[in-house]
């Protein structure tokens, strides 16, 4: 949906008789409502011995429900300004973003259910953000906005963005080492043009606190089938909300990603790691570990969807650190550009951090039916 305004025919006549050419500007609408029905065995950041198998109604399956408001406003001379504004839905409960704070678990010396407490995600945790630039020179844009590493990683596999499914998204963001979330607050980023397919980003995201900010950037380079992708961030920033991320680990974090479309399949393929220097309020056990990870994954066309296949591993360097090895297939339909309908079936098998080795393992399968609806 749009909504364009327009200059008054006052002045449009003024600007006509001056010999300029009047700024045009447009608004829209944008967003998606991602629902499932599924049999899960654990959390989406993994599974322990103590979960249960639950089957529910679900939200984001395949994509994370949001809506928005993105717009621009062309000043002239190439030059143009823009904007976004869009929130996370819970769709499943009608709730504006992605969890409530993290519990604070029972009174000491009971453990807590989380390494950090953090507040739920703000209103508009997914963006929101002002910029100026222009075709020629890139543009710089403030606030809170989706870093480059997120976005490199889920535009390279084949599920996408799905925190439920793919094996990279879940790997690298969910329930894992790496600190600082999918979106950084308090930002200033530099977005190249495009120089004859390659470009880049860099993100700066100001400490405004005692323990340092973030710094961050990513490169890609497309032709034709082929596309390579490199990003990197070094995350200092406590937390405060579920969009900074829920824990307090410095770490510094890497991605190469590679795609090559065949036609009649397309293969991707990813190498990571984690590093964490750990800090002074961090409690996880993965503190000052490095962990490496990789992931391989296609789509195929078939019909009027694709199916999809992937399978994904990460590990630490030390005896007792984290492992989870993830693998899901499925298969999604096009009804239109706009709504699909899916299957997918997720294995999970993790080893948890402990002090000694060998540490617990499990390991469970989840699947879900699902629509999603763009608009």
């Amino acid at each position: 949906m749009k909504l364009i305004s327009k200059p008054g025919a006052l002045a449009l006549a003024i600007l006509s008789l001056a010999g300029s050419a009047y700024a045009q500007s447009s608004v829209t609408i944008f967003g998606l409502i991602d629902a499932n029905v599924g049999r899960y065995k654990g959390a989406a950041s993994g599974i322990t011995p103590a979960d249960t198998t639950i089957t529910k109604q679900d939200a984001s399956g395949m994509s994370t429900s949001h809506f928005g408001f993105r717009g621009i406003e062309d000043l002239g001379g190439g030059l143009a300004a823009s904007f976004e504004l869009a929130a996370f839905l819970r769709s499943d409960i009608g709730a504006p973003g992605r969890s409530d704070a993290i519990c604070a678990g029972p009174p000491p010396p009971a453990p807590a259910c989380s390494a950090v407490n953090v507040g739920a995600d703000p209103f508009f945790a997914r963006a929101s953000w002002v910029g100026l630039g222009s075709r020629q020179w890139g543009r710089v844009r403030l606030g809170q906005m989706t870093t480059g590493i997120f976005i490199n990683t889920v535009s390279t596999n084949a599920f996408g963005d799905s925190s439920n499914f793919s094996p990279i998204v879940l790997l690298m963001f969910i329930g894992g080492p790496i600190a600082g979330g999918t979106g950084w607050s308090n930002s200033i980023a530099y977005d190249s043009p495009d120089f004859s397919g390659f470009s880049f980003n860099l993100q700066k995201s100001m400490a405004e606190g005692p323990n340092g900010g973030n710094i961050g950037g990513s490169a890609a380079y497309v032709n034709g089938p082929l596309s390579l992708t490199a990003a990197y961030s070094d995350v200092r920033k406590d937390p405060v909300t579920f969009s900074d991320g829920t824990t307090r680990n410095n770490t510094k974090n890497t991605i190469f990603g590679l795609n090559y479309d065949f036609r009649v399949v397309k293969l991707y393929g990813h190498v990571g790691s984690i590093k964490s220097d750990g800090s002074a309020t961090a409690t996880t056990a993965d503190d000052n570990i490095t962990h490496k990870l990789w992931e391989l994954s296609a789509s195929v066309p078939i019909g009027a969807g694709k199916l999809m296949v992937g399978y994904g591993v990460r590990k630490g360097n030390e005896a007792f650190a984290s492992r989870r090895a993830l693998g899901a297939v499925g298969y999604d339909y096009n009804f239109s550009k706009r709504t699909d309908v899916y299957a997918v079936l997720r294995n999970d098998k993790a080893r948890a951090a402990g002090t000694v080795a060998p540490a617990v393992e499990a390991q469970g399968t989840s699947y879900a039916i699902g629509i999603r609806h763009f608009f």
